[in-house]
């Protein structure tokens, strides 16, 4: 859903720019990176919208990691990062029309949100914490 910045108290029911009611996700927060608005549902399902329209642009499910979403997609470098409650992180190029770079497996279960700082990527698993960063 798009609402207007700006308002004060309950909403009129029109005052969405628009609402989408199929491939949302259900836990997992979405992103807007380079002028498109990213999300991912269980199932691996990976839908990239236009934000002024919520017109979605691609829905495609990330092979080799159809599971459920807890963790937030984040995005740096011109990629978006997934993680699965399995364990399964997909690199994903961030484009209108983008696609799987990687899946990787961590091995352990993942539920929290990856953070993004200095060039590194935080990925903490129920009993590790990964560091990933671009080779020099």
């Amino acid at each position: 859903m798009s609402i207007p910045l700006g308002g004060r108290g309950a909403l009129a029911p029109d005052a969405a720019a628009w609402r989408l009611k199929r491939g949302i996700s259900y836990v997992s927060s979405p992103d807007l990176y380079g002028g498109v608005y990213y999300m991912v549902k269980d199932g691996g399902i990976v839908t990239s919208l236009e934000p002024k329209t919520g017109c979605v642009l691609k829905q495609a499910r990330v092979e080799r990691a159809p599971c459920q979403y807890f963790a937030g997609l984040v995005a740096a470098d011109g990629k978006i990062f997934v993680a699965s409650e399995q364990g399964k992180a997909a690199v994903v190029k961030a484009a209108r029309q983008r696609t799987v770079l990687a899946v990787n497996d961590l091995e352990d279960e993942t539920y929290a949100t990856p953070a993004i700082s200095g060039g590194r990527m935080f990925v903490r698993t129920r009993g590790k914490l990964f560091c990933f960063a671009a080779r020099e």
